[in-house]
C-alpha cells in the first residue's frame, strides 16, 4: 500500500486521475486507508488470492478514483472516443517535429550536462515489504 501511495503522490507514477485530484483538492482532503493486509509475500502461486481480495474490495466499495472495475490489470478497459482522439492528436507528426527541433543544434556545456544528469536520476520511496520496488 505504501508503494502505491508513494507511486501516485511522490513519484508521479500510476493513476493520473488520483494525481490530478490531489493537486486540485490537496492531500489533506484524502484518506489513504489500509483495508486489509495480505498475510503473505506475493509470489506467482498466491498472486491470484491477492487479486481476488483486491477485486472484492473494488466491487464492494466502488471507489471514485479507480478507472478499472477489476483487480490486476487494464485488460478489457475501453478508452472513450474522446480520449482516443486526444491520444492520437498528441502524437501527430507536427508535434513530434516541433519537440524534436527544440534542442536540435544546441551545444550544452559540460556543467549543464552534469546538472541534467543529476536531475534525471529518479528518486523512489522504498517499501521493504515489496520485492517489486525500484
Amino acid at each position: 500500500m505504501l508503494c502505491q501511495i508513494s507511486n501516485h503522490l511522490l513519484n508521479f507514477h500510476g493513476s493520473k486521475i488520483v494525481k490530478l485530484a490531489v493537486r486540485k483538492y490537496k492531500l489533506p482532503q484524502f484518506a489513504f486507508l489500509i483495508l486489509e493486509l495480505f498475510p503473505e509475500i506475493v509470489n506467482k502461486e498466491n498472486n491470484k488470492n491477492l487479486l481476488d481480495l483486491e477485486d472484492f474490495y473494488l466491487k464492494s466499495l466502488l471507489p471514485n478514483y479507480n478507472i478499472l472495475t477489476g483487480a490486476g490489470s487494464s485488460f478489457g478497459y475501453k478508452h472513450t472516443e474522446i480520449d482516443r482522439i486526444k491520444m492520437k492528436s498528441n502524437y501527430s507528426i507536427e508535434r513530434r517535429e516541433t519537440i524534436g527541433s527544440l534542442n536540435r543544434g544546441k551545444n550544452l556545456s559540460d556543467e549543464t550536462k552534469e546538472k541534467n544528469s543529476r536531475k534525471s536520476v529518479p528518486l523512489f520511496l522504498i517499501c521493504t515489504k515489496c520485492k517489486w520496488d525500484k
